[in-house]
């Protein structure tokens, strides 16, 4: 990340969060000395799924936003994003968005690492004769006498192709993870509450140290 600071590259943070339509405190004031008092409906109501990206130098921008109603019961807001639905947003409204070249950090939520198609890799519940003719089919040799998790080892060695970083470098961009569970190296996870574009700044030089 330093190298590319010091090469003056746009660094864009990127991430997904929720809002219910009820949230806020338990108690809320108004009237003109405050003296007055509502308690909000009960439940949390309806939920709303965020995903918006922000740099420290141009803060949030409204056409980076894809906001929409949540369809689902589950407890964890991930359970709304998909892939088709990031890969639209990063496709049609993210990189057309970026006007300079720029490294573009997220996390490593599944919907973030779709794989370029024909390059899915086997997975452990496939069957060994299913592996070896996928093995076959992409010119890898293995030995004859192999075991299915040795089958399966080899099939993962093989460079992984995501479609996110694909379509950022056919654009003139670079994709970059955080490492699993250190949320703390994306800025936007500090302040989504607060759309204030030195706040970037802050916590963008807090990293870098």
């Amino acid at each position: 990340m330093r190298e590319f600071r010091e090469a003056g590259l746009h660094i864009v943070y990127l991430d997904e969060t929720w809002v219910n339509a009820h949230n806020g405190r338990n108690y809320q004031y108004y009237g003109q000395d405050n003296n007055c008092y509502m308690i909000p409906p009960s439940g949390k109501g309806q939920r709303l799924i965020i995903l918006h990206a922000g740099s420290s130098k141009h803060g949030f921008l409204n056409n980076y936003k894809l906001l929409f109603r949540s369809k689902t019961n589950s407890a964890d807001y991930h359970d709304d994003m998909c892939g088709a639905v990031f890969m639209e947003w990063f496709k049609t409204q993210l990189i057309p968005s970026l006007t300079e070249k720029s490294v573009i950090v997220l996390d490593n939520a599944s919907y973030h690492n779709l794989r370029v198609p024909g390059t899915e890799s086997p997975t452990s519940s496939w069957k060994k004769c299913d592996i070896a003719n996928w093995l076959t089919k992409i010119n890898i040799t293995y030995p004859k006498k192999c075991l299915k998790q040795e089958l399966y080892t080899i099939a993962n060695r093989l460079p992984i192709e995501y479609l996110t970083d694909k379509t950022a470098k056919e654009n003139g961009h670079k994709v970059i993870r955080t490492p699993v569970r250190h949320f703390i190296f994306n800025a936007i996870k500090h302040i989504w509450s607060q759309k204030i574009l030195t706040k970037f700044q802050q916590i963008d030089r807090k990293i870098d140290r």
